[in-house]
């Protein structure tokens, strides 16, 4: 309803009702309701966006990935890493490669890595196989803390002859873990 809705600045919004301060700080595409207005916010995953669909982006000349539109994309200047982020799911991008390596090579080497990990500081919390007949998938899951919030973080390696695609997605919703696992398979080998 057009007579419900308004544009008015954070400030002005904050002063009428403080409690919506904190829902500021949550990424792009978050919807949140209440029952009323001394009820707590609630976060919902039901409510559709206009904005909101999948995009295909060309990594490079061997890699895609299909991803939300809502993701600003950010390219790193000091790493050169890709960055896909809406503020509460975030994904890092960066690519290796690995010269007169087959998959299968550099599969058993990325195995036996995320096997031996030093789990000391982040205990591995789950482990992933989501290989098919053109790209290799291994991965992990840990717990991070950055000392003000919990989050886990999915590490998450595609693999095709010559070249390591390394993703690491930073979750803060126990809910966004499907979200990364449909990301990251549908990283694709670009057919030229």
């Amino acid at each position: 309803d057009p007579n419900n809705t308004g544009i008015y600045a954070p400030a002005t919004l904050i002063e009428k009702d403080p409690s919506v301060k904190k829902l500021l700080s949550h990424g792009v595409g978050s919807v949140f309701e209440r029952k009323n207005e001394e009820a707590a916010w609630y976060r919902v995953y039901d409510f559709e966006l206009e904005d909101d669909y999948l995009v295909k982006y060309k990594l490079t000349t061997f890699w895609g990935i299909e991803i939300n539109n809502l993701f600003e994309r950010i390219q790193e200047e000091e790493s050169g890493d890709l960055m896909f982020t809406t503020g509460d799911k975030s994904l890092r991008l960066a690519i290796w490669n690995m010269e007169r390596q087959t998959k299968e090579m550099i599969y058993e080497e990325t195995k036996a890595d995320i096997a031996k990990r030093d789990s000391g500081k982040a205990p591995t919390l789950n482990t992933y196989d989501l290989s098919d007949e053109e790209i290799f998938r291994l991965g992990y899951m840990i717990e991070e803390s950055d000392g003000q919030k919990t989050y886990k973080v999915l590490y998450g390696f595609a693999i095709k002859d010559e070249q390591l695609l390394q993703l690491a997605f930073y979750i803060d919703d126990d809910k966004d873990v499907e979200w990364a696992l449909e990301t990251w398979r549908s990283i694709q080998q670009v057919n030229e």
